[in-house]
């Protein structure tokens, strides 16, 4: 934590903050949170993730369960917003189904 804190300062200094030092800061915050704050949060980067793929909520739904069944990296903004998701410590939903009702529920 302490070298987190340490490029923080650098990056506050520097005016630039490197996208990993986002990242590590982000996967930190949602352990401070109460749950409904991270399910928020979670909800929240599913229809951000669900905002980069063309189609009908539903097809949006299909692509995102199928894509959270099998992700890994976050190697393009879509499964790097799947990966922010899963380390606010509220399980991803498994189905379609599941995905859909976050996406509609607004």
């Amino acid at each position: 934590m302490d070298a987190l804190i340490s490029r923080l300062l650098v990056a506050r200094k520097t005016g630039h903050a490197p996208p990993d030092l986002i990242d590590a800061v982000l996967e930190h915050l949602p352990r401070a949170l109460p749950s409904a704050d991270c399910r928020a949060a979670r909800d929240r980067l599913l229809r951000e993730a669900a905002a980069l793929i063309p189609g009908t909520p539903w097809r949006r739904a299909e692509t995102l369960a199928a894509l959270i069944q099998r992700f890994h990296n976050p190697v393009d903004d879509l499964r790097r917003l799947l990966w922010l998701a899963e380390r606010t410590g509220v399980p991803l939903p498994r189905s379609t189904r599941q995905v859909f009702r976050i996406l509609t529920d607004t």
